[in-house]
């Protein structure tokens, strides 16, 4: 598996998966011990719910490759350590997710207000 098609099988899979407290989520692939993960980052406490979400997102990426291509599969849901602080053209600043993996998909959070003006 090369990066591209981790990211399109995670778009893939993405589909129909994400809901208003999603606020990114991130995936890493270990390719020496096989392990595979998935992070939901959310805006409130994880819920049951969340955790479903996730394990249908592992799925649907998995289902698109060789069983021989994960030894370990693994599903994250956190509280999003984010806090929403905008720049002088409206956009988001924040730092990178704690250190963890590639983002495969980000909400688009900008102050509307300030880019209006």
């Amino acid at each position: 598996m090369n990066d591209r098609e981790i990211i399109i099988g995670m778009q893939i899979a993405l589909l129909g998966q994400i809901y208003p407290k999603i606020r990114e989520v991130a995936y890493v692939y270990e390719s020496k011990s096989k392990r595979f993960t998935i992070r939901y980052y959310l805006y409130g406490p994880p819920t049951q719910d969340d955790y479903k979400s996730a394990l249908e997102t592992m799925a649907a990426f998995v289902a698109q490759f060789s069983a021989a291509q994960f030894d370990q599969l693994r599903v994250e849901c956190q509280l999003s350590p984010f806090r929403s602080k905008f720049n002088r053209k409206g956009l988001l600043d924040n730092k990178e997710l704690d250190g963890f993996g590639w983002i495969a998909y980000s909400r688009r959070e900008r102050d509307l207000t300030a880019a209006t003006r």
